[in-house]
């Protein structure tokens, strides 16, 4: 080989050692970029040639940059994270709900609910004194006002998951624009032979993004491309993406998901299982509705039960007829509507304590027969008490958001671990990074030395020729 071939050798392998430095450069600023994937140089042997008999290398060359990403363990992490997206927003969810519905130390509506009725009681002993009978409508007024409060903010909190629901739509029909821009440009870019890693970066970021709304498949086209299926259906396929849009439910009025099909779209409701949307979708639809219901059939009974006695009974002023809560319109929303009647809030004698006119001023029988409403079984067809159903709600409740955080805490676990694993092949190690730093360092600084060597040999030789 010629001095001029050696010298163009170091040059080369300084410009490859550069390229190096630079891919680890990039690794590092990287490191905590997500979606990223370490790249690392490609080495390739220059080739040989034949010099005086002699085989001589002619140096290296940089190939390509490659991607360590691993889409089997990058598959693993997307579902992962679908499952704790669920269970997270789920979680969260239920510590608002739990709050809504606890007694705490200064009580709750199941306290208001027995106080209720003890203060019927506390009526017997002097039905016609003015004390007990204020009491017993300032309580009332409590209990109402428990009641229209805990189901104004389960209302609420239905409203604000199905808003939720609408935003996230939003953001997954920007991310599917997104990704399917990014196909296009790595399709291109990798069908003139280089690799679109730092784009195929992205493009991950963005499905890790959308896995947590919902769940989803990514296939991996033999182009660079990826087809992202979302609940099952495509979303995104090459170059173009399908549209997601939120209809509302004819009979509830909350956001339904649905998938553009060509003129028309398709209902995908009940295939979001999974992701923040389907737990929105769930607290929405199942936890909080069946609270409200519950809610509702608690605070209709209790007004109609009492109001049967009521209306039956009569008040100091001799009177019948009057029920002492608002009569409920229907089961639907009776929790939020209940209140004291107007005929009884203002008039402490209105309230109906005796059976009898003739037993007036000091027959209490009617009081005593609503305080025993509280011992009586007249919910779940029968089978429990107004406390004991209430309890029951409550308790099932927390039972419900125990399972909840338990789901939470386990799904983070996976999602750790499937992490790691792509991460043991595919993140960035500093540690590592530093060292082929040290390393191309020397490569390039060794590259520098053969070039200096080279020149100086060329200028000794032209001075000989001189």
């Amino acid at each position: 080989m010629s001095l001029f071939g050696i010298l163009n050798q170091g040059a080369r392998s300084m410009r490859t050692a550069t390229a190096a430095v630079q891919t680890s450069s990039n690794n590092v600023a990287n490191a905590n970029t997500p979606g990223y994937a370490r790249q690392s140089l490609g080495f390739s042997a220059v080739g040989t040639q034949r010099r005086g008999g002699l085989l001589v290398g002619q140096g290296v060359t940089a190939s390509q940059v490659n991607s360590a990403y691993d889409r089997f363990s990058q598959g693993a992490v997307f579902g992962r994270m679908s499952n704790n997206g669920y269970a997270s927003s789920r979680s969260a969810s239920f510590q608002t709900i739990e709050s809504y519905l606890s007694e705490g130390p200064d009580g709750g509506l199941g306290a208001e609910l027995t106080q209720f009725f003890d203060l019927w009681s506390a009526m017997e002993t002097d039905p016609s004194a003015q004390a007990p009978r204020l009491a017993v409508l300032g309580q009332a007024e409590f209990l109402s006002t428990q009641f229209n409060s805990s189901a104004s903010q389960l209302v609420t909190q239905q409203q604000n998951a199905d808003a939720r629901v609408d935003a996230a739509v939003a953001r997954a029909n920007v991310i599917g624009g997104q990704v399917a821009a990014l196909n296009s440009q790595i399709v291109q870019l990798e069908s003139s032979g280089g690799l679109a890693n730092d784009l195929r970066a992205n493009r991950t970021a963005l499905l890790e993004e959308l896995a947590a709304m919902g769940p989803v498949r990514v296939d991996d086209n033999a182009d660079g491309s990826a087809r992202v299926l979302f609940a099952n259906h495509v979303l995104v396929e090459g170059a173009e993406s399908r549209a997601l849009s939120v209809v509302a439910d004819p009979i509830t009025g909350f956001n339904q998901v649905h998938i553009g099909q060509g003129s028309t779209s398709l209902n995908i409701t009940a295939a979001l299982t999974g992701g923040s949307i389907g737990a929105d979708i769930d607290v929405r639809d199942t936890v909080v509705a069946g609270l409200i219901t519950q809610l509702d059939t608690l605070a209709f009974e209790v007004a109609n039960q009492v109001n049967a006695l009521h209306n039956a009974g009569f008040g100091l002023d001799g009177l019948s007829g009057r029920d002492f809560f608002a009569p409920p319109a229907a089961l639907v929303g009776a929790a939020q509507a209940l209140q004291v009647d107007v005929a009884v809030a203002l008039t402490p004698d209105a309230i109906a304590a005796a059976s009898t006119a003739a037993g007036l001023p000091g027959d209490n029988t009617n009081a005593t027969a609503i305080a025993a409403l509280a011992g009586q079984n007249l919910m779940a067809g029968g089978t429990q008490t107004f406390e004991r159903f209430y309890s029951s709600m409550t308790a099932g409740l927390g039972q419900d958001a125990s399972q909840a955080y338990q789901l939470e805490a386990r799904t983070t676990l996976e999602l750790e671990g499937a992490q790691n694993l792509r991460d043991s092949a595919s993140a960035v190690s500093l540690e590592e990074e530093a060292m082929d730093l040290i390393r191309f360092q020397d490569a390039y600084s060794a590259s520098a030395r053969v070039v200096s060597v080279t020149n100086e040999l060329l200028q000794e030789l032209l001075n000989v020729v001189r």
